[in-house]
């Protein structure tokens, strides 16, 4: 970067209420982890950013209405009028943080000042909180529960969702659908030879816990291995005396024990014993909704194969019915359940269901818990592409929240941050709801206020074109105001953001148009003296020179008047010492000490209080 110009202009202002600077008032951002390839111009700077001046210019690059980036940008450029400019910053996937992303858009272009980030993890908003309170622009960030000081909210699984699946009879010509599924950040598992044309009927099968490891523990010393076996819930059978002391593989150790369970009983002459790394599989000689198979420890006198160390416990799936072609999308959610569950042992308990979309769902639940969808490798029809499900978007899980204590809210208060507004919203990305449905109140926020001068506003009270508005009840209200966390509510039949004396503030408690006022104010006085340097041969070092300085300030100040942040100013608000009053060596380092100027704050009326006396 340049030379940073508050190395050449220092503006301290203390705040009745204190202080910012960074250009770009008028423009808000939203940043974001997406591809280059997402949009079709080329992104500039070091592919970390785009500027826009509509809606339909974001359609026009690539954006789908489907994309939350586009769903925070619509809320902003919705409102009239609108700022008419608007970023994208985009975080690389190699980006280490959050923090190192916004500091690389920075880098790149700096002209934006009220943001936002597509995520629904508090910590990533935490950091961003953080990264602003350094940097002095505004970062807001609307929540849903996990925002709200005072209500708990419950871990939740991540889960993947389908936004326009394609017809039934697209599915149920193809037997050979594939699809890849990543588990909670895991490797791509490769699902093949999805059918939903017929499904011959399923054994059921025990799958052991991870014996990748065990093979010492079955061959040195175990003579008298033993488990009881239950083969389609026809009761335990005990088999015992397993030999492994000829063994060289856990394929050896699997045909060992094959062999044993045969000989136990007539019943069990069929069952197959597999060695699928990392686990042993039992499968049933039968198909169908009663096939199954279970292993428990015998409680005998023999090693207990079941333990930790062998086959180390492990759990039963049951086997499934034939079925005929798919004749709905509920059933052809349940065949792709079927196989995604079939295709590897760390997929046994996702769920897949169906309700106007296909949702895949991690059997995990907190922030790290996710479900991906993505094209597999190797032949067959991609269920992925177009006409089947279509593309779709993942929604990472959260942890638990326990409202008072790691909500947002409570978080960001303590922390006293000036530079974070929380909107709360029932509609907020980490809500779950398919992204047409998300809204974004800070961006609808900014997009209503930023064609404003800095000061000139306030952001209570102001009603928002296209958001909705909340049902909440007196108590949440009250809980909401008394934190400064911003929500959307009906007054007199009037929708509008909430107001009073704690509406439209940042986590400080300080009024929004405060913070956004005096860092134009800082900014306008560093660029009008900047200005008389570098439009006059010099600024000579004297009472004369004091007055041109004074004469930028006072303007810097009459500006603002202007704009009603502040009060009447008058050009004796500002005391510029004489030279003579300038410490010798500042003067030998001609750095002019001791100016000040003082101004009152015009503020804004957010509530009144009206005695009146009515007689006859």
């Amino acid at each position: 970067m340049g030379t940073d110009i508050n190395s050449i202009v220092q503006v301290n202002i203390t705040r009745d209420t204190r202080y910012p600077s960074l250009p770009g008032f008028g423009r808000g951002a939203v940043i974001a982890e997406f591809e280059t390839s997402k949009v079709t111009d080329d992104l500039l700077g070091d592919d970390r950013y785009q500027l826009y001046s509509s809606i339909n210019g974001m359609i026009s690059d690539g954006w789908l209405t489907t994309d939350l980036v586009y769903q925070a940008a619509l809320d902003y450029f919705s409102q009239n009028p609108n700022p008419g400019t608007f970023m994208v910053g985009r975080k690389d996937s190699g980006d280490a943080s959050w923090t190192a992303a916004l500091a690389a858009i920075q880098d790149d272009f700096a002209d934006w000042y009220g943001f936002t980030i597509v995520t629904n993890q508090p910590d990533d908003a935490l950091e961003a909180a953080a990264w602003a309170e350094t940097q002095m622009k505004i970062f807001g960030y609307t929540p849903s529960q996990t925002g709200m000081y005072g209500v708990d909210s419950v871990a939740t699984a991540g889960f993947w969702r389908t936004l326009a699946p394609g017809a039934l009879a697209n599915f149920q010509v193809v037997d050979d659908g594939k699809i890849g599924v990543s588990l909670d950040g895991g490797s791509v598992v490769d699902v093949l030879d999805i059918d939903f044309t017929t499904t011959a009927a399923s054994a059921g099968f025990f799958t052991s816990g991870d014996a990748s490891g065990n093979l010492a523990a079955f061959i040195v010393p175990v003579a008298d291995g033993e488990f009881d076996i239950d083969l389609d819930g026809a009761g335990d059978i005990t088999v015992d005396s397993i030999d492994f002391t000829a063994d060289a593989s856990l394929d050896d150790v699997a045909a060992t024990m094959q062999a044993a369970i045969r000989a136990a009983d007539v019943s069990l002459d069929a069952v197959v014993v597999a060695y699928v790394a990392p686990n042993f599989v039992f499968t049933s000689d039968s198909t169908g909704v009663l096939s199954s198979v279970a292993l428990s420890a015998s409680g005998g006198v023999g090693t207990d194969l079941m333990a930790a160390g062998y086959i180390n416990s492990g759990t039963a799936t049951q086997g499934e019915a034939a079925q005929t072609q798919d004749t709905s999308l509920t059933e052809v959610a349940a065949t792709l359940q079927v196989a995604i569950r079939a295709a590897d042992v760390s997929l046994a308990a996702i769920t897949v269901g169906y309700d106007d979309e296909f949702v895949f769902t991690s059997s995990s639940t907190g922030d790290t818990s996710l479900f991906v969808i993505s094209t597999a490798t190797g032949a067959g029809t991609d269920l992925f592409g177009a006409t089947l499900l279509n593309g779709g978007n993942s929604v990472q899980g959260k942890d638990a929240v326990t409202g008072g204590t790691d909500d947002l809210g409570t978080t960001i208060k303590a922390l006293n941050y000036d530079r974070t507004v929380l909107s709360f919203s029932s509609y907020a990305q980490d809500s779950g709801l398919a992204p047409g449905s998300i809204q974004f109140n800070w961006m609808g926020m900014i997009g209503e206020g930023f064609p404003y001068d800095p000061g000139s506003q306030t952001f209570a009270y102001k009603s928002l074109t296209g958001l909705k508005i909340e049902e909440l009840s007196a108590g949440k209200i009250s809980v909401l105001k008394s934190n400064y966390i911003n929500f959307l509510e009906t007054i007199a039949g009037i929708d509008h953001v909430s107001g009073g004396q704690n509406g439209g503030k940042v986590m400080s408690g300080e009024f929004i148009d405060i913070i956004r006022g005096t860092d134009s104010l800082v900014s306008t006085i560093q660029l009008y003296i900047f200005g008389a340097y570098t439009s006059n041969r010099k600024i000579p070092f004297t009472n004369d020179g004091g007055i041109v300085l004074k004469n930028q300030i006072f303007a810097a100040l009459k500006l603002h008047e202007g704009y009603e942040l502040l009060d009447t100013v008058s050009p004796d608000d500002v005391v510029v010492p004489l030279v003579s009053e300038v410490p010798a060596a500042d003067r030998a380092n001609r750095t002019w000490t001791g100016i000040t100027f003082s101004a009152r704050y015009a503020g804004a009326v957010h509530a009144v209080e009206i005695q009146g006396n009515i007689t006859v």
